[in-house]
């Protein structure tokens, strides 16, 4: 697998995710540079490994895996077995890093790809996990690294769409799609999206400030709240967008 240089491992964070299995409190332990990965340390990056149901017999899909962190927790939570996908060949080199350090290596098949495009017509899986990409693009905007990976169209919804488009086709019967979602990015395309094709919960909600990236697109953001395609609100001049947890089967 080829990419980008790793940096050295020296210059690497390293942080812990507790998790919680058949009572007893795990860690997934995660090393990597911001600089080139996605950092697990994200709100939307905890709030999905940490409210992940595994079951045992569980083939679990995480596209868009970065770090490996949804990988990993699925499988130190049980899952049979784990395909992750990830577009960028950095990444997925720090993902297959951190599964070795959790001892899952094993369990998990790494493929290189945008969303489905590594996975074969005739897989399935129980579970479709993901924290896709989601920033608003307004087409001029250069983000302080990790780039471009955030990006997902003009309203923020293409990666999104294409996930919930496209996981029926590669789920078991009864399988779901659970995935994190943010206010700021048309919410109401995904959720008019979700009402049309799936019965899905909203298992947890949370509310959060606005970090660099959605800082520095302050200006495009309320241009979008203005045309109803963001929705995001302010306490003590701070704003807020709200993150959503959302665990969805196919009508």
């Amino acid at each position: 697998m080829s990419g980008q240089k790793l940096a050295p491992k020296a210059e690497w964070h390293r942080m812990a995710i507790s998790l919680r299995k058949e009572g007893k409190t795990i860690e997934a332990i995660l090393e990597y540079d911001p600089r080139q990965v996605y950092a697990p340390t994200a709100y939307s990056s905890v709030l999905l490994a940490r409210n992940m149901q595994i079951e045992p017999d569980d083939i679990v899909l995480d596209i868009g895996t970065g770090s490996g962190v949804y990988a990993i927790a699925a499988a130190l939570l049980g899952a049979r077995h784990v395909v992750a996908v990830d577009i960028s060949a950095t990444a997925l080199e720090t993902a297959q890093h951190n599964a070795v350090l959790n001892g899952v290596a094993g369990q998990i098949d790494f493929r290189q790809g945008s969303m489905f495009t590594p996975i074969r017509d005739d897989e399935r899986f129980s579970l479709i996990v993901s924290n896709p990409p989601c920033l608003p693009d307004p087409g001029d905007f250069d983000t302080v690294i990790p780039g471009t990976i955030m990006l997902s169209g003009k309203d923020g919804t293409r990666h999104a769409t294409m996930l919930l488009e496209e996981s029926p086709r590669y789920l078991l019967p009864g399988g779901a799609v659970l995935f994190v979602y943010p206010s700021t990015s048309n919410p109401r395309k995904i959720f008019g999206l979700l009402d049309q094709h799936y019965t899905y919960q909203i298992l947890v909600e949370i509310e959060i400030p606005f970090y660099l990236h959605f800082l520095e697109l302050w200006g495009y953001l309320n241009e979008l709240r203005e045309k109803g395609l963001s929705e995001f609100h302010e306490k003590s001049n701070v704003p807020y967008r709200t993150y959503w947890l959302i665990y969805a089967r196919p009508k």
